[in-house]
């Protein structure tokens, strides 16, 4: 637990690190520049050839800050990773297994910065535009998998449950995930607000996975499949 609390005190205070030595310095807003089409991402592919033969490379960012932030975002969250982590770790953690645990979690983390670090490199403008349609295919189906795995399907028993407050949390979750996908989408990357107005009323699909699942968990008999041989369904 101490891990996780952690993580998302580095990674929040990393994003807000990074946005305050962004321009403009000192502000939480971004200037940036607009993104046009895919191959903005990747100038260094478009530098000109003098007589077809000689490349001058001149390319520049054209999405500036969107591809360069997430580079000093990672930089910053490792440092506080380094610095935080393991000095709050050792504080907390006294148990040798514990210890043991809290070791290979860092491990993992420098190694898995790097390799954040390679992915964004190659597929960041893949991941720009295909990062709502990806939201929302696994936030579906996390959500579904979640209250499937924890037998929380209906609505009495999400209020019955003991657990209903983490129930709830992660429900909320994944239904702003949700909405924040459907408003990308609908509004096609375009961040103006009489856009943002026109797509509002798609916000009212949200909770229409949570709603199909629940009204068709009584047509379904899981049981039955580890019941009957497979022979005796063929």
């Amino acid at each position: 637990m101490v891990q996780l609390m952690s993580c998302l005190f580095e990674n929040v205070l990393a994003i807000i690190i990074g946005l305050l030595i962004t321009q403009p310095m000192g502000s939480l807003n971004l200037v940036s520049c607009r993104v046009d089409a895919l191959t903005d991402w990747y100038t260094v592919f478009y530098n000109p050839k003098v007589n077809h033969a000689n490349v001058v490379h001149c390319a520049q960012e054209a999405v500036y800050p969107f591809y360069s932030l997430v580079f000093v975002v990672y930089l910053i969250s490792l440092v506080l990773m380094v610095l935080l982590r393991v000095w709050l770790s050792s504080f907390v953690v006294k148990q040798a297994a514990d210890r043991k645990h809290r070791t290979r979690c860092l491990y993992k983390a420098l190694y898995l910065y790097p390799i954040l670090a390679a992915i964004h490199g190659a597929g960041a403008g893949l991941a720009y535009y295909a990062y709502p349609y990806i939201m929302v295919i696994g936030s579906m189906w996390s959500l579904v998998a979640y209250m499937v795995r924890r037998q929380a399907i209906t609505f009495t028993i999400l209020l019955r449950s003991p657990n209903w407050r983490q129930h709830f949390t992660f429900m909320g979750w994944h239904w702003a995930t949700l909405a924040y996908s459907i408003i990308a989408i609908g509004s096609s990357f375009n961040a103006d607000h009489e856009t943002l107005k026109q797509n509002l009323p798609f916000l009212a699909a949200v909770p229409i996975p949570w709603i199909f699942l629940t009204l068709t968990e009584a047509c379904t008999r899981p049981e039955r499949i580890e019941e009957e041989p497979i022979c005796d369904a063929l």
